[in-house]
């Protein structure tokens, strides 16, 4: 009876087993049971129908699953709504539901949930902005492996936000953001080595940074190759290779890319010369919004080169420039203004734009600034102003400015009269190879102007640089010199 029992059980078992269903994995399954699995509660089928919904476009449809699986508990619906939301993709942009969804995916451990709430919070999208909630956001984003997050982490270390300022854990940040492979957090640490920026500036590191964001297909990191090849900064100095990586920023839609595209092959520099290719690379900056693109276009029409000279568009597009925020472009406008190049005269638009240029940062628009006071064109003069302006000019690297400022130093014009003002002045102008800063610079020396002893030898060396920088009386008192010393 026992073994009948026996063999009996396991004969049930068998039985059992055969009649048993082998269990279909939900993405075998066509989307319309993922859908009546979805309406039962399943989130995992509402995921699925949403992701299909999205691969085959239908944002519509992929929305409308993403906030059921979000309320079935599905914490990546609920990130994935929430994006939805703040983007308007497939539902209008609501931004109290995306901030809704977002939080509740942030608190159900999903990462992306954190990083939007982050942003919201960073940027003030749903009310006033709030550093610290966004920096803990971010935080949570980054320590789950969240490669913009940590680019936040890093940017709210850097600036204050949220966190006191710690430069160490900014670029701590930006690094593991660059390890997640965040383009933007790579060509960032590149942008902070380049300009030496809260870093110590180091070109091979920039070189290196850029190089990676450039490769995840960052276009501001290959702007940022090109311009370290087209220097020569850590690198020899290729044009055909920054060509390429600049040709790589442009095909991207990058406007700075297409800028300096054309500057290379613009004639001062090493690539062939080829006006055309310059003026094709400058227009397409200059429309995608890069405002050095449209300055450098409108001195293509004002020269003439490879087009027609047309004065009507030169002006349009520095007019441009300027109202896109260019210095150089509001300077230009300023001069055209000042020449009556075109429309006509007007020293007041001049001032206005000199000086918009000059706040902007261009150091000729400070310079002509000055002599606007200095003239007294059009303006009352005042030498004060124009003894400010032009220091401005030279402390912004305008060598004129240096020049000016220094003569009227000399001179007691503006200021009291101060020989030791006028010699650091012309110092600065000769470096930056104005010949008549280097020769009056020299004179002084001659007579000892300022100096506690007078110097031949120094005279010399500086007439020398006046006669090398264009400055034909620094020649012409350079050899009266050595003819002297002959006899």
């Amino acid at each position: 009876m026992k073994k009948v029992l026996k063999i009996g059980g396991i004969g049930v078992a068998l039985l059992f087993i055969g009649c048993a269903q082998k269990k279909v994995p939900l993405s075998s399954l066509p989307t319309w049971r993922l859908e009546v699995k979805c309406e039962k509660g399943n989130p995992k089928a509402c995921d699925l129908v949403a992701k299909r919904a999205e691969s085959e476009k239908n944002v519509t449809k992929a929305a409308k699953f993403y906030e059921m699986a979000c309320d079935w508990g599905d914490s990546y619906g609920c990130g994935k709504i929430s994006y939805y939301y703040i983007y308007g993709i497939g539902v209008p942009v609501d931004t109290d539901k995306a901030y809704k969804f977002a939080s509740i995916a942030c608190e159900k451990g999903n990462p992306y949930g954190c990083l939007y709430l982050g942003k919201m919070d960073y940027f003030g999208v749903n009310g006033p902005k709030n550093y610290y909630l966004a920096f803990k956001e971010f935080n949570k984003a980054c320590e789950k492996g969240v490669g913009e997050a940590c680019y936040f982490v890093g940017e709210s270390y850097q600036y204050g936000k949220g966190i006191k300022v710690n430069m160490d854990k900014a670029v701590e940040a930006y690094e593991k953001s660059c390890k997640l492979k965040y383009p933007k957090g790579c060509t960032y640490l590149g942008s902070l080595y380049f300009y030496g920026d809260d870093v110590e500036q180091d070109f091979d590191q920039a070189r290196k940074f850029f190089q990676i964001g450039c490769n995840l297909g960052d276009s501001n990191g290959c702007v940022g190759l090109g311009n370290l090849y087209f220097l020569g900064l850590a690198v020899n100095r290729n044009y055909p290779l920054a060509a390429k990586y600049y040709r790589m920023a442009c095909e991207k839609q990058n406007a700075k890319g297409c800028t300096n595209l054309g500057n290379v092959y613009y004639p001062i520099y090493g690539l062939e010369k080829d006006y055309k290719k310059a003026f094709k690379y400058f227009a397409l900056g200059c429309k995608l919004g890069d405002p050095v693109g449209c300055t450098n276009l409108g001195y293509l029409y004002s020269n003439g080169y490879d087009v027609p000279q047309n004065f009507p568009l030169a002006f349009f597009y520095y007019k441009l420039a300027c109202d896109k925020g260019d210095a150089t472009g509001c300077y230009n406008v300023g001069y055209f203004y000042d020449e009556g190049i075109y429309p006509k005269q007007d020293f007041d638009k001049a001032f206005k734009y000199y000086l918009l240029g000059c706040r902007l940062g261009e150091p000729k628009g400070c310079t002509n600034l000055g002599y606007l006071y200095y003239t007294g064109s059009k303006l009352k003069q005042d030498f004060k102003k124009a003894f400010k302006y032009f220091k401005l000019g030279c402390e912004k690297g305008d060598g004129k400015g240096c020049l000016n400022a220094g003569k009227l130093a000399q001179e007691g014009i503006g200021i009291s009269k101060d020989y030791s003002t006028a010699n650091e002045l012309f110092e600065k102008g000769c470096k930056l190879k104005v010949g008549e800063a280097c020769y009056l610079l020299g004179i002084n020396y001659l007579k000892g102007n300022g100096f506690v002893f007078a110097s031949v030898d120094k005279a010399k060396h500086y007439l020398d640089l006046a006669c090398k920088y264009g400055y034909k009386e620094g020649c012409k008192k350079l050899a009266d010199l050595i003819s002297k010393e002959g006899r």
